[in-house]
């Protein structure tokens, strides 16, 4: 994980004497890069999260330059601006505008007396920076490794322990499909304040949480969908965010259960429309999508069903329908009449037609369980 930008404001704070005058809502955010600029104009070619670092000798010949340059890097949701003063801007200078403005975005902005130079800092954070990044890599193969392979040495897990991932405890995987940003997602996990991996799977992005509730997770979701910067617009071409969720596992070793289950979760998503699904939610259904061989259940639906769903479409007859109604009213002729507004001796003869047709009894428990398990599989073909 990138490092926090409270966590390197408190571990640089004394030695290049930084001082935090406002946004500090904003602290919470992760830091990608330190950045140094003087222009505006640059500001376009930021990704994101960085750190920026600036004297404001612009200000000169524009006194609404600071202003300016503080709304650009908060609409670009960089993580805050660090002002090298005594020169070009002096700290009684920066104006209670200013100050709102931060506040108002939760733009952490710091001051740093003229006396320090910008490189000795840039250093210092862009090693940590690179730290971070190399352990958050080897912590992200680790995991992909976990996910795709299933003779995964176990000696392996060590690796993540020593990375505060312990063999137990509990792990949720979320996938994001369609168009996200990765860069939001992490801004909304950064507030969570959980241990996390976030990482790119071909056209994917995965979240391995640890240690995280549902509640937690749900709200987090509410959250970000309901941010303006995730959701994309009503005339964007780029389809909508989608999720699934993956039941929770109490082991490094069952991550890739965890892992398969999202995937799962976020084909239905789709195939619904929802926002995102929990495979926890889907009751006797995780059997079914659980099953690596979709021939088997086909096999199951037109061997049963799918023989009255021929009779229908050839005869125009309701039997498939019939046999279901009946099913919910508890195998009662009476009940299954009156639900479908048809009389008793009519719904007899179909469950008689519906006997010969089938080479299952609807007599027999076991044949019984086969029927229902048949209705479960076309819910969701």
């Amino acid at each position: 994980m990138q490092p926090l930008l409270l966590n390197i404001y408190h571990s640089y704070r004394e030695q290049y004497r930084l001082r935090l005058i406002a946004g500090a809502d904003g602290l919470s955010s992760s830091v990608s890069w330190l950045y140094y600029t003087e222009d505006i104009g640059n500001i376009s070619f930021l990704r994101g999260k960085e750190l920026v670092i600036t004297t404001g000798m612009m200000i000169r010949s524009d006194p609404s330059w600071l202003y300016k340059l503080i709304e650009e890097l908060a609409f670009s949701s960089c993580s805050g601006l660090i002002i090298n003063i005594g020169n070009y801007i002096k700290a009684d200078s920066i104006s209670p505008e200013i100050l709102a403005l931060c506040d108002r975005h939760d733009f952490p902005l710091f001051t740093m007396p003229w006396q320090i130079h910008i490189v000795d800092i840039m250093q210092d954070i862009c090693n940590q920076i690179f730290m971070n990044t190399y352990q958050e890599n080897t912590i992200t193969h680790l995991f992909s490794d976990i996910m795709t392979d299933s003779s995964y040495p176990i000696k392996k897990y060590t690796e993540l322990e020593s990375y505060g991932f312990p063999e137990r405890a509990q792990y949720t995987v979320l996938l994001f499909g369609n168009a996200v940003s990765i860069i939001n997602i992490q801004n909304h996990l950064d507030s969570l304040q959980i241990k996390y991996c976030l990482f790119l799977k071909k056209d994917k992005i995965v979240l391995i949480a640890q240690n995280c509730a549902r509640e937690i997770i749900q709200n987090f979701l509410d959250l970000l969908l309901a941010n303006n910067h995730f959701r994309q617009r009503q005339n964007s071409q780029v389809s909508h965010p989608r999720i699934g969720i993956g039941e929770t596992v109490h082991s490094l070793m069952h991550v890739r259960y965890s892992y398969e289950n999202a995937v799962v979760a976020l084909d239905a998503a789709m195939q619904q429309n929802k926002d995102y699904l929990f495979f926890q939610d889907f009751g006797i259904h995780r059997i079914l999508y659980s099953v690596t061989n979709k021939e088997i259940l086909h096999h199951i639906y037109e061997e049963s069903l799918g023989i009255l769903e021929r009779f229908d479409a050839e005869n125009k007859t309701q039997l498939l329908e019939t046999l279901h109604i009946y099913f919910q009213c508890q195998k009662s002729i009476l009940d299954t009449a009156n639900t479908m507004f048809t009389h008793r001796n009519t719904i007899s003869y179909r469950l008689k037609k519906i006997q010969a047709l089938l080479p299952l009894s609807l007599d027999e428990p076991e044949d019984m369980l086969m029927l229902q398990m048949a209705f479960q599989i076309r819910s969701i073909k």
